[in-house]
């Protein structure tokens, strides 16, 4: 095995914590087990490119892509560019939602207060 570079210790150490993390997060019923199982491949994949960089370093040379940060950096930003995206559908999903049920509240109470009048 090569030595180890100072940036694969701070690399092997922040996925062994998300996985930690991770864990901790599903005892405590926070995600759910799909959401767990991505989560966890994610980290491992995170753990394994930490460990063992060097096939990463031919893929990034055949895409025409020097340096291997390069790479991880073009892949890093289309990882957030996408949990983006899907927390913004989220978030506009709850919002819908919500206003559905804010409609639906406000007619009862409407109806409730025009019953009372007569």
């Amino acid at each position: 095995m090569a030595l180890i570079m100072g940036i694969q210790v701070i690399g092997i150490l922040f996925a062994l914590f998300m996985l930690y993390y991770t864990f901790i997060n599903y005892k405590r019923d926070q995600l759910q087990k799909s959401e767990f199982g991505i989560w966890l491949t994610v980290w491992l994949v995170f753990l394994a490119v930490s460990i063992y960089p060097f096939p990463l370093q031919t893929l990034a040379r055949t895409l025409s892509i020097w340096r291997t940060m390069d790479f991880l950096t073009i892949i890093g930003f289309f990882f957030i560019l996408t949990l983006t995206f899907y927390n913004y559908v989220q978030v506009r999903k709850n919002n819908q939602k919500l206003e559905k049920l804010v409609r639906k509240l406000a007619f009862k109470q409407a109806n409730k207060e025009t019953k009372n009048r007569k």
